[in-house]
């Protein structure tokens, strides 16, 4: 073949460029973007990313992995050439790859670099877990080919035509913005699977060599996390040419289930352990098919399948649709059995009296709520009564001879405590509930939690009570997600978490207990639109907890009861 420097994306590059009138002046941003294949990202969420020796500033961030195993990130450079080493662990083993780049006439670049995660396959080399994959570069051995590529099948493959490129640009109408993962798929030999991201018009383009005179090509993105799948596909005919691939962010089919207590056929009455499913998907392209996935390995293809239950507990039910114009689009929910094999309903008619006392605090970092410090003398008691019609009366003892009847009242102690701060719930159907705890602070002006029986009262300075609803009210949360819901609460085993998010972003979740620590993070990607996670709080011992979901300096937080 003929030598051309560099990876095929250099290479075009190369063709491409207009001639330089002299170098930029730093900062540079350099975009690393990538694969890793046969990653997973529910298990190993994200790549990490850093700096060689000499490249400078010294850089090393971990990059969250989307749901095709995709990851980007722009980095600022004051180097105008340098490298970076990817890393990610790989079934006991740390695969690295290294990837330079250059500037040249603009201050920014794009390098990409792909991983190889299945280890128990060889490459086209014969190396197990290596990187000469299918779409990579190889050498044909012949001197007059050009831009030799490995076929799906490790043929070494050469084009005769330097110039027969192919340009693949398009919009994802109503995406997020900058960032959001297209993935490219090329229907002709040699084969390319590549995946480029939109810029902040949810464009895309994706340039690469043809080794046939016609082909086709398939696009395909996910603009809800990937429960959605948009597939579009264009034919191109022999080089330089240009193929235009519109997608859209509106789905064309919805996946969408009910689920109710079984029926006896002949009675008609409701029976345990079993529950009907009823289908409610819609689709304007037909046929559809249905996988229903109830988990522990258990599916089904029919429309509206019953399910039959061994054992109490929490289930996560998903159901994934496929029309015949290549839509697909996946829906979950959880159910909840009790040890009769019954229902247990979502929401509780009756009510319920509660409340949670925790350290008042005040965030140290403007903008940062994971830096925060305790506010001496003041505790925060929310009010966390639910249940019943809705229509509340409270009434607060606040065991120094004082009460209130206000819903968030405040309230100033003579002493540390202990005292016995009681609530009293009545709804406008009759239903009364109670419940008490008893509240102090140290020596410090700070929460003790729980005082044992016995114990002689403290003199000390005294402290102040501030009852509110969901959120403490020194802390502004700034909300980006819409429709944040956690069930069940109280919660055993999983907790489900669903949220519409609006705009597309990287995404941590963090636990914390009463007090402040973190026992529980983990990092996703989320795309605009529903998102469902599960989290496994088995591990944590019984008790309240504060659920924060953060991107970046936007955050919200809701609580959770672990049983």
């Amino acid at each position: 073949m003929k030598h051309y420097p560099g990876t095929l994306a250099t290479i075009i590059a190369l063709l491409l460029m207009v001639p330089a009138f002299g170098q930029p002046l730093p900062p540079y941003t350099v975009q690393v973007t990538g694969m890793v294949a046969g990653c997973n990202p529910g298990l190993l969420p994200f790549v990490t990313v850093a700096t060689s020796p000499g490249t400078l500033p010294q850089t090393d961030v971990d990059v969250p992995l989307d749901s095709i195993c995709a990851f980007s990130v722009n980095l600022t450079m004051t180097s105008p050439q340098g490298s970076f080493v990817i890393s990610f662990p790989c079934n006991g083993a740390i695969q690295t790859q290294t990837v330079s780049y250059a500037i040249t006439n603009s201050d920014t670049v794009a390098v990409t670099v792909l991983l190889n995660c299945n280890s128990l396959e060889p490459d086209c080399e014969g190396t197990l877990g290596g990187s000469a994959l299918p779409g990579t570069a190889c050498d044909d051995g012949d001197p007059n080919t050009y831009f030799d590529t490995w076929s799906p099948g490790c043929q070494c493959f050469g084009g005769t035509d330097p110039n027969n490129f192919i340009t693949v640009i398009g919009t994802l109408d109503g995406c997020s913005g900058a960032g959001t993962p297209v993935q490219i798929i090329t229907l002709a030999a040699p084969g390319y699977q590549d995946t480029v991201f939109t810029d902040a018009n949810c464009s895309y383009t994706y340039t690469f060599y043809s080794f046939a005179s016609t082909g086709q090509v398939e696009v395909n993105a996910s603009c809800d996390g990937g429960a959605t799948q948009i597939v579009e596909s264009g034919n191109w005919t022999s080089g330089p040419s240009t193929v235009t691939i519109d997608l859209s962010c509106t789905p064309t089919c919805n996946a969408c289930f009910t689920f109710d207590q079984g029926l006896d056929p002949i009675t008609g009455d409701t029976i345990p352990w079993t529950i009907n499913f009823t289908n409610c998907s819609s689709s304007s392209s037909l046929p559809v098919t249905y996988v229903w996935d109830f988990g522990q390995g258990e599916v089904s293809s029919q429309t509206n399948p019953s399910l039959t239950l061994v054992s109490e507990g929490l289930y996560v039910i998903c159901l994934t649709i496929s029309d015949s114009n290549g839509c697909m689009n996946t829906f979950c929910d959880s159910l909840q059995v009790d040890g009769d094999g019954w229902l247990v309903p979502v929401n509780s008619t009756t009510c319920q009296a509660g409340f949670w006392v925790v350290q008042a605090y005040d965030i140290v970092e403007d903008g940062d709520s994971s830096v925060v410090e305790p506010v001496p003398n003041e505790v925060w008691v929310w009010n966390l009564s639910s249940g019943g019609d809705g229509n509340y009366q409270f009434f607060w003892s606040f065991g120094d001879g004082t009460s209130s009847t206000e819903a968030y009242p405040t309230h100033v102690y003579a002493t540390g405590g202990p005292y016995q701060l009681c609530l009293t719930m009545t709804d406008g159907s009759g239903c009364t509930n109670s419940y008490c705890d008893e509240v102090s602070v140290d020596e410090d002006g700070l929460y003790t939690g729980l005082i044992v029986d016995g114990r002689p009262t403290l003199l000390r300075s005294g402290f102040t009570i501030r009852v509110v609803s969901e959120q403490p009210t020194a802390i502004i949360e700034r909300e980006w997600v819409e429709n944040v819901a956690l069930w069940p609460n109280p919660v055993e085993d999983v907790i489900g978490l669903s949220f519409n998010s609006l705009n597309h972003a990287n995404l941590s979740l963090t636990i914390f207990d009463l007090n402040g620590r973190v026992v529980h993070s983990a990092n996703t990607v989320v795309n605009t639109g529903q998102n469902n996670h599960r989290i496994h709080v088995a591990d944590l011992e019984a008790g309240m907890y504060l659920l924060q979901i953060a991107n970046g300096n936007q955050h919200t937080s809701r609580r959770f009861v672990k049983r």
